[in-house]
């Protein structure tokens, strides 16, 4: 009974001093102690912690602390996402503070503030744009400390937290492996995230003394040499994580021999210089692994087989092989034997045969299919579409697949991203993949032979980009009826598409992107195109319309328009005013006619401007020169007249003094989007969820644009384009002289004023254009000699003066103006000297030989200068016989004629 009661008592005792810790609440100096802190973070957000001050009670009830519920002691502090914006300060007002400083890029914390809180097991500063969490954190009762997504150039200094089990400093700006921060003392840390993050260097050895880690990630940085045998002594390994970093030399699998609870391996290289060895030596793994990734990586070399090991893996959820020079048939067996499996990437290998699946069994659970970049051939199985039901992604593109797409696809009812593309894929596209698969976001059936009926009523609500390009689709696509609200891309260029563009393309109010090139289509533009309000690039290259843009057209947002070699007629459409953002605008080989609107300079963000090939009229408008940024301009084969506007200079940006304007920014890309092969994968280990982040591959369709140089039609796109500039004013009316501020486009490439009637001398400032490669100006009027110091153009690789009325002396025949033949030079009676076969004499070559030989003296060339020597002496002597034998001729009228010879060329003072 006595015990009885002392039970009771001692019960009722340790409720009253519970009660008596929860009234007293936590301590004064724990209380002044996070006041302090508040008012080192206060700059950050005014509105955070506002619960936090003097009379706000037990500092255990504020937000974002927690205490032991005996002790009031506080153990968890959550300040993560405290920042709403990173500060920027300038060097001159960077000073410390007692309590905290402000940095020149986000802010520093005195790790000091932290000491009153002895017991502090957790503490979390995620997110905060901290630059700098400097001082030694003395917490011997600290296990996670959370610094992830901040500005930190260094780890905080940890040798004083022998307690530390997790420790996240990933997404920072790290630049070295914290060994030197004591991080390699802490033998109970279990947890480590240093990913994303600069770390440069070798991976250090002493990561080996860290005997408690179960989860190492050191992705995404820029790790370099080999990877040292740091595996064997850390035997609780179940998550490592060396993906994207630059490693080199080899690894064995061998190495991972000790590690028998390894659940994740995950290394995608990013420079494919790691040689990766599984089958030496051949040994049963001691762990079963839920997630293998190896990319950009060289496989067994020389063998490239498959890893055996992966036979005994049963547990799989992802794996992925891509890019590592894997060969054979696809091991389709690693589906059978994992029936968990969710993500299978084999891309960019060298596996080949066709793909044979066992169709007595069903993957439910497979979610990721990705073979694509191989040289599968064959037929796929015409039940695929069953077997992997539950798919979201199937990717097979760019690879030998033949015959049919199968029917079963069209019911796999949750598909989001499907890519078929660049096979050899024939006949009509089954009608349930056209009118179901209402989950779809991307569909790419580019570059095959499909062919047949392209729409019928469908209702794809989640579709986003539909590539059916590089086909044979021959029906007339005006009935039937596509309901795709959500539509961005759509490319159905280079078919045999016929009638009209159907009214339904209206019916995309969110079309950023129509490409309908290459087709037969017929008619008007469509007035339904008034409803796509977002679009960014309009082709409709390369068919038969024949009538303008309606005027109701949305221009706000388009930047690219093509309607090239089409049948356009009337004036360049007015429309066209109001669209700021233009870049590009080819109208090329239609009919339009009329001038050239004076508008075009309302156009500030007009590149290319190309025109060529109508019956436009008229001068070349002043405005024109306006729009400074023009780097490609084409308004051959018209009817143009009247003078070059010397204003021209300007479109280049350049100035009289010839200097160099810069480059126009960035490389012109339109997105082509291709489901990236190596998407981001997360795994969390403890509910075993795999999340896979959809990616799109850097692959791109790039804008190109078509223009003539060097008497050929070329194709220009991504950074040649960015590099290239043009002037096309060829085959026009146009008549005087050659401006001389066409010389100071000192970074035109290609300059054409070819067929033409313009007339006068070619001007020397030409002689300015450092970067041309391509010079007509063949078929003129031209007068006068060709300016001799156009051999300064060391980049000219097609010259033509051809038919003009030049005469004098050809350029020296040096540097670029040594590989031009006499076809450059035909159709001038008065011109001379090689390669021409004509040789200059002494009368028709006088005035020249003066100009020639003045320009040589600044050449040390012997040759040269003994050639014109022994020409000089033939003809100095010539004359002097001639008048000796004719002594008749002894009157004076031959002796100023012989001193002007002399003078001329210093041979009398």
């Amino acid at each position: 009974m006595g015990s009885h009661y002392f039970v009771q008592w001692t019960i009722l005792g340790l409720i009253l001093q519970s009660y008596s810790y929860e009234s007293m609440g936590c301590s004064e100096s724990v209380k002044v102690g996070l006041l302090k802190l508040k008012a080192s973070m206060q700059h950050l957000n005014g509105s955070a912690l506002s619960s936090w001050r003097d009379d706000g009670g037990d500092c255990c009830k504020w937000e974002r602390v927690g205490c032991d519920n005996s002790t009031k002691r506080v153990l968890h502090l959550f300040l993560n996402g405290m920042a709403t914006k990173p500060l920027f300060i300038k060097p001159e007002e960077v000073g410390e503070q007692q309590n905290g400083s402000f940095g020149v890029n986000g802010w520093s914390l005195n790790a000091s503030l932290f000491l009153p809180f002895e017991d502090l097991q957790v503490l979390d500063l995620s997110s905060n744009f901290l630059a700098d969490l400097y001082g030694v954190i003395k917490l011997n009762n600290l296990k996670a400390l959370h610094l992830r997504q901040n500005l930190l150039t260094r780890a905080p200094i940890l040798s004083a937290l022998p307690s530390l089990e997790i420790l996240d400093v990933s997404h920072n700006i790290l630049e070295e492996f914290p060994h030197s921060q004591g991080l390699c003392q802490l033998r109970n840390i279990e947890e480590l995230d240093l990913s994303n993050n600069r770390i440069t260097g070798n991976l250090p050895q002493c990561i080996s003394n860290l005997t408690s880690l179960y989860f190492l990630d050191l992705s995404r940085n820029n790790f370099q040499g080999t990877i040292p045998p740091i595996f064997h002594n850390l035997h609780s390994l179940e998550y490592i994580s060396l993906s994207n970093n630059y490693f080199n030399g080899s690894f064995s699998f061998s190495s991972l021999s000790n590690n028998s609870k390894l659940l994740v391996f995950d290394l995608v290289s990013f420079n494919n210089n790691l040689k990766i060895e599984t089958e030496n030596p051949p040994r049963l793994p001691p762990f079963q692994l839920k997630i293998f990734r190896l990319s950009n990586c060289i496989l067994n070399e020389p063998s490239g087989m498959v890893p055996s090991f992966l036979l005994y893996q049963h547990d799989l959820i992802v794996v992925e092989l891509s890019h590592i020079t894997m060969r054979g048939k696809v091991p389709t067996w690693l589906l059978v034997n994992n029936t968990r499996l969710e993500i299978f990437n084999l891309a960019g290998n060298l596996l080949t045969g066709p793909l044979e699946l066992n169709s007595t069994s069903e993957f439910l659970k497979l979610t990721w299919f990705d073979v694509s970049d191989n040289s599968i051939n064959g037929k796929l199985p015409s039940d695929l579409g069953f077997l992997i039901p539950n798919l979201v992604s199937l990717n097979m593109s760019r690879n030998e697949l033949q015959g049919s797409v199968p029917a079963s696809l069209g019911g796999m009812k949750i598909i989001e991203y499907l890519d078929l593309s660049s096979n050899n894929f024939s006949g009509p596209l089954p009608d349930d993949l056209i009118t179901e698969c209402i989950s779809t976001s991307l569909r790419k059936l580019s570059d095959n032979s499909l062919s047949g009926l392209l729409t019928s009523e469908s209702n794809l609500t989640e579709l986003y980009y539909m590539f059916l390009d590089n086909n044979i689709f021959h029906t007339d696509i005006s009935n039937g009826h596509l309901a795709c609200s959500r539509l961005s891309y759509l490319d159905i260029s280079h078919n045999f598409l016929s009638g009209n563009i159907p009214n339904w393309i209206g019916n995309f109010p969110r079309l950023n992107v129509l490409i309908s090139s290459n087709n037969f289509f017929e008619g008007p533009i469509p007035a339904s195109l008034c409803n796509l309000t977002e679009l960014n690039l309009l082709d409709l290259s390369h068919n038969r319309f024949n009538h303008t843009l309606p005027p109701c057209v949305s221009l706000s947002h388009l930047e690219y328009l093509h309607l090239q070699n089409n049948e356009l007629t009337g004036p360049v459409p007015n429309i066209l005013s109001q669209a700021s953002a233009l870049r590009a605008l080819d109208m090329s080989d239609n009919k339009l006619s009329g001038e050239i609107p004076s508008w075009i300079s309302s156009l500030p963000n007009l590149r290319f401007l190309l025109l060529k090939g109508n019956v436009l009229e008229g001068p070349i408008p002043f405005q024109l020169c306006q729009p400074h940024n023009i780097t490609m301009l084409d308004l051959s084969h018209n009817r143009l007249s009247g003078e070059i506007p010397p204003c021209l200079h300007v479109a280049r940006g350049t100035n009289p003094k010839g200097l160099k304007s810069p480059l126009f920014d960035g490389v012109y890309v339109l997105h082509n989007y291709s489901l990236s092969s190596n998407p981001e994968i997360h795994y969390d280990p403890f509910f075993e969820c795999v999340k896979v982040l959809i990616s799109f591959s850097k692959t791109k369709r790039e804008e190109e644009i078509e223009f003539s140089t060097k008497n050929r039609l070329e194709h220009y796109k991504g950074l040649v384009l960015n590099l290239m500039s043009g002037m096309d004013l060829s085959c026009n009316d146009l008549t005087g002289s050659i401006p001389s501020e066409i010389g100071y486009l000192s970074d035109v490439h290609s300059l054409n004023l070819s067929r033409n009637n313009l007339s006068g001398p070619i001007p020397e400032t030409f002689s300015a254009l450092e970067q041309i490669e391509s010079l007509d100006l063949s078929h003129n009027r031209l007068s006068g000699q060709i300016p001799p110091q156009l051999i300064e153009l060391t980049s000219l690789s097609f010259f033509s003066v051809a038919h003009n009325n030049l005469s004098g002396m050809t350029p020296k025949r040096i540097n670029q103006f040594g590989t031009f033949e006499p076809d450059s030079y035909e159709g001038n009676p008065l011109l001379c000297g090689p390669p021409m076969v004509k040789t200059c004499s002494t009368g028709e070559g006088l005035l020249s030989l003066k100009t020639w030989f003045s320009y040589s003296k600044e050449d040390d060339s012997l040759e040269i200068f003994a050639s014109f020597a022994g020409s000089f002496v033939v003809s100095f002597f010539s004359v002097i016989g001639f008048l000796y034998l004719k002594s008749y001729y002894t009157s004076e009228s031959y002796i100023p004629f012989l001193s002007l010879f002399c003078k001329e060329y210093g041979v009398l003072s």
